[in-house]
């Protein structure tokens, strides 16, 4: 069985020109929208929404790059969110131009991009999903800042006063399995040594129990001689 090829054509057109050219696109639209303002209701609030838009296509396209874990959702949400920027359009458009109910043309709209546009992409990406493996650092646009508490100073001598035993209390809370373990070393230790004793007393007690069967041995066979001596002296006399 072949193993099936999977291309990433489609994923590498929207991560690297379809998302950038929106941006660029959505950048300028912002910039036109920020020198015509009029400080109203409704063109700050649709500034406001082109903002986080674009915030969320530069995120999508980074974990996207980077093969990340948390792209599938991401790409998933944008087929969403672009299907309903489309059906909004369009639906405006025919709205103004040709006098179509609005909230219709909407739904018909999209109805469409979602048979057209959302499923082909969601089965695109599922099949896909064994290429988003990676774990990128999350982008933190608020970092939070850690409170540091003041702490206040005292003299020197107190200072190595209440260090001295705070470092034994510690060294003790840190190695009780060390003393355990030395005390348990020097038993086997101690231990070990009695037993070489006794087998160097033993040892001694063997030499010392050869040796003297040796010098039985040696005064016997010399008495033996001795007397064969004398036997063959007394022969010679006789």
């Amino acid at each position: 069985m072949k193993k099936e090829v999977l291309t990433t054509v489609w994923l590498d057109v929207l991560t690297y020109i379809l998302i950038p050219i929106v941006l660029l696109l959505g950048v300028i639209s912002v910039f036109r929208t920020m020198i015509h303002i009029t400080f109203e209701f409704y063109p700050m609030l649709m500034m406001l929404i082109e903002i986080v838009l674009l915030i969320f296509y530069g995120v999508t396209a980074y974990y996207s790059h980077k093969k990340d874990k948390k792209a599938m959702e991401l790409l998933s949400l944008l087929t969403w969110v672009t299907a309903v920027q489309v059906s909004l359009d369009f639906a405006n458009t025919r709205a103004m131009n040709n006098g179509d109910n609005f909230v219709l043309a909407c739904f018909f709209y999209l109805a469409a991009c979602y048979f057209l546009w959302i499923i082909p992409n969601r089965i695109y990406f599922q099949k896909r999903k064994s290429l988003f493996v990676n774990e990128s650092p999350s982008i933190v646009l608020f970092p939070s800042k850690k409170k540091t508490v003041k702490k206040k100073k005292t003299s020197s001598k107190e200072e190595k006063k209440e260090k001295e035993p705070v470092k034994v209390e510690e060294e003790e809370k840190d190695f009780p399995l060390d003393k355990e373990e030395k005390k348990e070393e020097m038993d086997d230790l101690e231990e070990k040594s009695k037993e070489d004793s006794v087998e160097e007393e033993e040892e001694m007690d063997d030499l010392k129990e050869e040796s003297n069967e040796e010098k039985k041995e040696k005064i016997e066979s010399s008495e033996e001689e001795a007397k064969e001596l004398g036997e063959d002296k007394k022969e010679d006399l006789d």
